[in-house]
């Protein structure tokens, strides 16, 4: 079982991700991208979903309001959910694009309640 602050974020964040998920599906078409702009395009996702990562860090550090942090991480993820997979629409399919970015959140998820798990309370 997870702790409550990781049941808490959970839940924000897919009310948000299905939100997100239906607003950026595209057909499901093949796409017409070279390797090269496929790498790219992955690279970029990462690299968006690294600084939201490492940003959210930064912020953690100088708050200390648990509901600040919670707020902060939700926001995070949310931006994770939305902005992040946009640079992986014109070269792949949106069932990899939700794959793609579902592992990632999960990834996120797990790295931002550690970040709180011992400054807000459960």
């Amino acid at each position: 079982r997870g702790s409550s602050n990781e049941v808490h974020v959970t839940k924000i964040h897919n009310q948000n991700q299905r939100k997100s998920l239906t607003n950026t599906a595209v057909e499901e078409s093949s796409k017409k991208c070279s390797d090269a702009d496929s790498s790219s395009a992955a690279y970029n996702f990462q690299a968006c979903s690294h600084t939201t990562a490492s940003e959210v860090y930064e912020i953690l550090i100088e708050i200390e309001s648990p509901e600040a942090m919670l707020k902060v991480v939700c926001e995070a993820l949310d931006k994770i959910s939305n902005e992040c997979p946009t640079h992986l629409q014109l070269c792949f399919k949106p069932k990899d694009i939700e794959h793609m970015t579902t592992s990632l959140i999960a990834q996120s998820k797990k790295m931002f309640v550690r970040l709180v798990s011992n400054r807000v309370p459960e």
